[in-house]
């Protein structure tokens, strides 16, 4: 019998985007069954759901898809898990995407074998960029596309990963419940990784699957050094607030300590060579001390 997976997707003012990702989803292997848990976040244009409403019938797979009326990534990804719950079907697997990703043919397929053969709650796919126009050259040398879109080998045990690309084992939510993403991170990000730390920290096993592929979308006004430093301040904050919320007290001095010992190495590295790269590390840490010292949010997805 094959296996079902709930796949939870968010969208937001990008019906073009969406159309993408749910033609690419008709190329998956037939080898698993998927029902679309859709959240339009859009709550005045209702585009998202005005899209599948327009052409469900296109789709060999059925699709549910409600308006979420909070703004924000979080509001938006608990309400796929709560039509998910409303819907009282029982799925084999939860997996998660966004608007913005298109999947190759082998994606859940491969999510759904890593899981069974490495007995993982949690399988994290390879993400890589799909350029919407050719990036300058110092942007794409930069480090943050080896960095965001850095895969491990199959099987490699990881604490956290992206919900663009992540295969959950359905039971989890009778364990943690649907309403998991903490809303607090709804404009800043990294509520994925802030759910990812408490299933680690709960005893999950997550592992990454380098052959679980999907590109993401880089459109043209992500490739720029404002966005890429955004993208790196907002980062070093959610890893301190994650690590402030999940660890103990003695981790999370430890995690202040080694920044407060590796400031000054980041700074010389981008007073001797200044770039993208050795710029966005300077301001990670500049992230992470104003969440240490309650200086204010980074919100990368503002509206």
């Amino acid at each position: 019998m094959s296996a079902t997976v709930a796949l939870c997707v968010c969208t937001y003012k990008r019906p073009d985007y969406l159309k993408r990702l749910l033609d690419s989803l008709i190329h998956l292997r037939k080898t698993e069954t998927i029902t679309l848990f859709v959240a339009d976040n859009d709550a005045v244009g209702r585009t998202g759901l005005d899209f599948i409403e327009a052409n469900r019938n296109q789709y060999p797979f059925e699709i549910l898809c409600e308006v979420e009326p909070a703004a924000g990534i979080s509001h938006a990804r608990n309400r796929t898990l709560a039509m998910l719950e409303k819907s009282g079907k029982n799925f084999d697997y939860v997996a998660f995407t966004d608007d913005d990703i298109e999947v190759t043919p082998q994606w859940i397929h491969d999510l759904v074998k890593a899981s069974n053969l490495y007995d993982a709650d949690v399988v994290f796919g390879k993400r890589e960029p799909l350029f919407e126009t050719v990036p300058p050259k110092e942007i794409l040398e930069s480090s943050f596309f080896q960095d965001d879109f850095a895969c491990g080998c199959t099987g490699t045990v990881v604490p956290d990963g992206a919900t663009c690309n992540a295969l959950l084992r359905a039971k989890i939510f009778k364990d943690v419940g649907y309403n998991v993403f903490d809303t607090a991170l709804t404009l800043t990000g990294g509520e994925d990784a802030d759910f990812f730390a408490m299933l680690k920290k709960k005893g999950y096993k997550l592992i990454q699957c380098a052959s679980a592929l999907v590109y993401e979308i880089m459109p043209e006004n992500r490739l720029n050094e404002k966005w890429i430093l955004t993208r790196y301040t907002r980062s070093g904050w959610s890893y301190a607030y994650v690590l402030r919320k999940h660890g103990s007290t003695a981790q999370y001095l430890v995690g202040i300590l080694k920044k407060i010992i590796k400031t000054p190495l980041k700074l010389f590295a981008y007073l001797k060579n200044p770039n993208i790269s050795t710029k966005a590390g300077v301001y990670n840490y500049i992230g992470f001390f104003r969440c240490v010292l309650g200086a204010g949010d980074v919100q990368e997805y503002k509206r």
